[in-house]
């Protein structure tokens, strides 16, 4: 794979967890389908399969990444 097929995957998947932070957010897991995330993040809902698997999984992403920013705000809050 070259460099500009990694940056796009990379900004795919970037733009699918954001889709899915806001939704889930909003709505919660059981109001969220992988199809609304698909829709919200502007690609076919494949994609989020290929990126992520599943909607279980994809909502343990976006928790992890809250729970690391959560936790580096913290740590520099000291």
């Amino acid at each position: 794979m070259n460099v500009t097929n990694d940056k796009q995957q990379k900004k795919t998947s970037d733009r699918i967890l954001e889709a899915a932070e806001k939704l889930f957010s909003e709505m919660g897991y059981d109001g969220v389908s992988v199809n609304d995330v698909a829709v919200e993040a502007n690609v076919n809902k494949a994609s989020v399969f290929y990126h992520f698997g599943n909607k279980e999984a994809l909502f343990e992403t976006v928790l992890k990444s809250y729970c690391d920013l959560q936790l580096e705000r913290l740590q520099t809050a000291h």
